[in-house]
């Protein structure tokens, strides 16, 4: 019988991902602060959609404000699986609906940096990230 080495990777099972410092560094500042890595949700793949400045003027923005329920038909959103169409866009939410907000606040889309948020009128601390999807 011949001895085998012991083997250079260990199985699987036992494998465990290191965390890469520099995504960390690199993820949008609503998704760093006041979040454990578990609380946090990945982002869906790609890079949002740029919503063009003739349409982003015309439909959204504070003075374009809707309430929440008129556009999805769910009582809780999931973070990039609950999605809702508005003025021919779709919009998926990244972060978990506010403990203090409710559907029937009236919220309004507009972006900050390169990024678009649901802002809550009533409670104007309060913005959900979102994705828009092409």
């Amino acid at each position: 019988m011949r001895n085998q080495p012991p083997e250079a990777n260990p199985p699987k099972n036992e494998r465990q991902e290191v965390p890469n410092p520099r995504s960390e560094q690199q993820k949008p500042s609503h998704e760093q602060h006041g979040t454990s890595t578990q609380q946090r949700t990945a982002r869906p793949a790609g890079k949002s959609a740029h919503i063009p400045d003739p349409q982003f003027r015309a439909n959204f923005g504070r003075q374009h404000s809707f309430t929440v329920n008129r556009v999805i038909t769910t009582t809780t959103t999931v973070p990039n699986q609950t999605q809702f169409v508005f003025a021919g866009f779709r919009f998926i939410f990244l972060d978990p609906w506010p403990a203090e907000g409710l559907f029937t606040d009236e919220c309004f889309i507009d972006e900050v940096g390169d990024e678009y948020f649901l802002f809550d009128t009533f409670h104007p601390g309060i913005r959900v990230a979102l994705f828009v999807v092409e």
